[in-house]
């Protein structure tokens, strides 16, 4: 039974309906890449545990190059730093996309 104090209490209890980034740091294009001109968009779908923790990941579009693809992986596993959905403040898991272009710019 849901007490009238305790439904306040969970209707003003911070919520955040999706996961959020908080920090990142961009890739560096590997030089190999830099050499053949590779350029690429790579689409992740990176599934976040209830304590902002990347579990795990899914390549949704490949950059068509495997060292790119790799490069941005492994950025999003040591640079990374997710916050988790917040739902009647409890932390969720859940899932967000993240992108990365590389360009020769």
């Amino acid at each position: 039974i849901l007490t009238l104090a305790v439904f306040t209490s969970l209707l003003r209890a911070p919520m955040r309906m999706n996961r959020e980034i908080e920090s990142s740091a961009r890739p560096v294009t590997p030089k190999s890449a830099i050499n053949n001109e590779w350029e690429g968009t790579i689409i992740v779908e990176a599934t976040i545990n209830e304590h902002g923790q990347l579990i795990h990941y899914i390549i949704l579009q490949s950059t068509g190059h495997l060292s790119l693809d790799k490069t941005f992986i492994n950025a999003i596993k040591s640079n990374y730093e997710f916050k988790p959905k917040r739902v009647l403040g409890k932390n969720q898991p859940g899932k967000i996309k993240l992108s990365h272009t590389f360009t020769l710019d």
